[in-house]
């Protein structure tokens, strides 16, 4: 994919016949791009209209061929309005069954396998964290980088907003037409369970795949932990990627490598002294004070500095260094890279006034919670204020056990609101703090309003204590009854502490 004029291309027919669809019109009219926006139509594009959460793409299918969409592939509902509005304008029709399946190698087939070295990062917690350090790394080596995650999109140096974990597969593909015209070389993408189910990532091959953990989460969406395994399991298979690294930190790690069918490295942090330890590929043990020593598979070893505190970011790091392993760069060019990695709203040290150090994390699931606490207590010494909240219309039985996570981890914790959407704010507070009656000696309060929790924290904190403010992170907004108010922890931390 060399320029937009020249990139590859197929006929309307090519692409019904790919995917066993029916044309209606000119089955001979090339196609350059895919779009499932009509927003974000290129002349030359094929229109998908699917059904949304509110409304059918076919609604929009008048507003793409304005902007230059030259056919349409739709499904059996989206026909009769796409064939009415088409047929008078020329423009041709191909319909098939199953499309959410078939999306991806639709846009594989018109825009190719990128050449570009695709890293893919799954698991509940430790994403976006791993991507950024896989970027960085090959950064620092002098390649240029491209990300597509939950905090953003990276295209060399330039960044662009993200919508969701893992896009649709329009976008993805677009991305990375975008990332190749401007000669990036190594992109790092965080693979969601739900992307994985939806078929997002439909006709693309990794290169390697990386595997953090999983926890509880999402299960609103899965139905169980099983159904959650299952989705990123698919992911460790010769239908995605070459081959894979595999965290067995976790039972699910470890249950993974029975499940894949493509060659697989091992990473283990930790103590020294485990059997895990001795049966990895990669071994990442965390030293005082963020430091990190990585022994690779043929018997090197490495050092840094890991910036993001916890284990669970020295065990970031050692997957990180093991991915770009896996395409080519070895653990000493990286390892520098990795470590001084520094990640919006993911562990991010905001400041530290009256000395009393005050942090931000995107942690909101119990192990996360529990995993980032902790590496507040081997970085440093004091006490912990917790602050934290959970989502409305998510899975609402991870929330007793996310205020449980924070009790047993914290001297207080401060349960507060975050994102509520269209659930009763305060109910969602209850629940939290329902996880918390086991642990009297903590001292625990309900505070409505996020900015009036972290406040309420800065009072309670004495020299020497840290504060965690977890489950926004990077977030820049809480969405409250269908409203996005304008909301950011660090930003109102900084604000907080420099009043007069």
């Amino acid at each position: 994919m060399s320029s937009s004029d020249e990139r590859d291309s197929a006929t309307v027919g090519d692409i019904a016949r790919l995917i066993g669809g029916e044309v209606q019109g000119d089955a001979l009219h090339l196609v350059t791009g895919v779009s499932q926006n009509s927003e974000l139509i290129s002349k030359g594009d094929l229109f998908v209209a699917l059904a949304g959460r509110n409304q059918h793409g076919a609604e929009f299918v008048s507003d793409a061929i304005q902007a230059g969409a030259v056919a349409v592939l739709t499904d059996d509902k989206g026909m009769p309005v796409c064939i009415d509005v088409c047929v008078a304008r020329g423009v041709p029709v191909i319909t098939a069954k199953d499309l959410r399946k078939k999306l991806g190698e639709v846009c594989a087939r018109v825009y190719g396998q990128p050449p570009i070295r695709l890293i893919g990062i799954t698991g509940t917690n430790g994403k976006t964290t791993t991507a950024y350090m896989v970027m960085q790394g090959a950064k620092s080596v002098g390649l240029k980088t491209g990300m597509i995650g939950t905090l953003a999109t990276y295209i060399g140096d330039t960044e662009l907003p993200a919508v969701r974990t893992t896009p649709e597969a329009p976008e993805i593909y677009r991305l990375l037409n975008q990332m190749s015209l401007e000669n990036v070389e190594l992109v790092a993408m965080e693979v969601s369970s739900i992307a994985i189910s939806e078929h997002r990532i439909g006709g693309l091959n990794f290169d390697v795949v990386g595997f953090t953990n999983l926890s509880h989460d999402h299960l609103d969406y899965h139905g169980t932990m099983e159904n959650y395994f299952d989705a990123k399991a698919a992911l460790f298979s010769r239908a995605h990627a070459l081959r894979g690294v595999v965290c067995i930190n976790d039972s699910w790690g470890r249950e993974l490598l029975t499940r894949s069918d493509i060659p697989l490295q091992t990473v283990y942090t930790g103590a020294s002294s485990s059997d895990l330890d001795e049966q990895s590929d990669w071994r990442g043990v965390p030293e005082e004070q963020g430091d990190l020593v990585v022994h690779d598979p043929l018997g090197n070893v490495v050092r840094t500095h890991v910036v993001s505190p916890g284990e669970v970011n020295a065990m970031n790091a050692t997957l990180a260094i093991a991915l770009l392993a896996n395409v080519g760069l070895s653990a000493s060019q990286t390892i520098k890279g990795v470590g001084s990695s520094v990640v919006p709203g993911r562990g991010q040290l905001v400041c530290v006034h009256n000395n009393i150090a005050i942090y931000v994390d995107y942690a909101h699931s119990p192990d996360a919670i529990e995993s980032f606490l902790l590496g507040l207590h081997h970085h440093d010494h004091g006490n912990v204020i917790t602050v934290i909240g959970a989502g409305g219309d998510r899975d609402s039985s991870k929330r007793p056990l996310m205020g449980a996570a924070a009790a047993r981890h914290s001297i207080t914790v401060i349960v507060t609101d975050d994102n509520p959407r269209s659930e009763d704010p305060a109910a969602i507070r209850n629940s939290v703090v329902h996880g918390t009656i086991n642990y009297p000696y903590v001292r625990v309060e309900n505070v409505e309003g996020r900015r009036n929790a972290i406040e309420r924290a800065l009072d309670l904190a004495k020299p020497g204590d840290r504060i965690a403010i977890l489950g926004k992170g990077h977030e820049s907004g809480i969405e409250i009854a269908g409203e996005v108010v304008p909301f950011s922890d660090s930003a109102v931390v900084l604000e907080l502490v420099n009043r007069v």
